[in-house]
């Protein structure tokens, strides 16, 4: 007979978990794109993405700059890594940016898009009718978890236009991070460190497998807003725990389920 076995606590001592970084990137050897990340333009126009030793955009010792310069009318990306994003909720971007605007002769705009296959981009920020230069020390976006949820998702700094209307566009110090994580899909059982609160959404459904143990940082809870499976079993018990010595995990919060 199939059981939920929870509110097993263990006095072991583990610091707690708190926001976790999925990109730290400062652009930091001149002239090389960091590993993983790769530049995109139209067809001959690849080589105005660099990374510079200027400092534009407040970083150092290098940037990334997309110059006016091989010139072409189109989209400009410089695309991350794939990230996994499977258990992540509340993710924020930041990061440097500074435009020297060049001329109004044509529309053009900077942005940041995501992306889960290369091929369908969504706008998390764009900035259209640049008409002037502009900078800022960060930028912050956050990121819905329901825009990530794969195990390939990509973040790009985008360009569109004809980039000989600008001087350059510098970005630095690009951080992507999340605070919380996503409780949706079915984990295979292991044991797992949620970072700060572990959170089902509405419409979704996590799924633990027996074996599955669940280690929450202090005063840490999982919080329903969906469906929780905890397909447990009297020899493989699903365990909801701490590793906190003298301290409890704050239990699970249903909420408007």
């Amino acid at each position: 007979m199939k059981k939920l076995l929870v509110l097993l606590i263990v006095l072991t001592g583990l610091a707690a978990l708190h926001a976790a970084t999925l990109i730290n990137e400062t652009f930091s050897s001149p002239p090389n794109f960091p590993a993983g990340w790769a530049a995109q333009a139209p067809i001959g126009a690849t080589g105005a993405w660099t990374v510079s030793t200027t400092d534009y955009a407040n970083g150092s010792p290098g940037e990334l700059k997309l110059n006016y310069n091989p010139s072409a009318i189109g989209t400009f990306r410089f695309i991350s890594p794939p990230i996994d994003t499977r258990k992540v909720h509340d993710m924020t971007l930041s990061f440097n940016h500074y435009i020297d605007n060049y001329s109004n002769s044509s529309p053009h705009s900077v942005g940041v898009q995501i992306s889960n296959d290369l091929v369908n981009w969504t706008y998390l920020w764009v900035f259209e009718n640049i008409d002037s230069d502009w900078g800022e020390y960060p930028r912050t976006l956050s990121i819905p978890y329901s825009q990530g949820m794969s195990q390939t998702t990509y973040i790009a700094f985008t360009f569109a236009g004809n980039n000989y209307d600008l001087e350059f566009w510098c970005i630095d110090n690009v951080q992507l991070t999340y605070t919380n994580t996503l409780g949706s899909g079915t984990w295979s059982p292991c044991t797992y460190y949620p970072v700060v609160d572990l959170i089902i959404p509405h419409g979704h459904t996590l799924t633990l497998q027996p074996g599955t143990t669940i280690n929450f940082g202090s005063d840490k809870q999982l919080t329903m807003r969906g469906r929780l499976l905890a397909m447990g079993s009297a020899a493989q018990p699903i365990t909801f725990t701490t590793p906190q010595i003298r301290q409890n995990w704050r239990g699970i919060n249903f909420e408007n389920v």
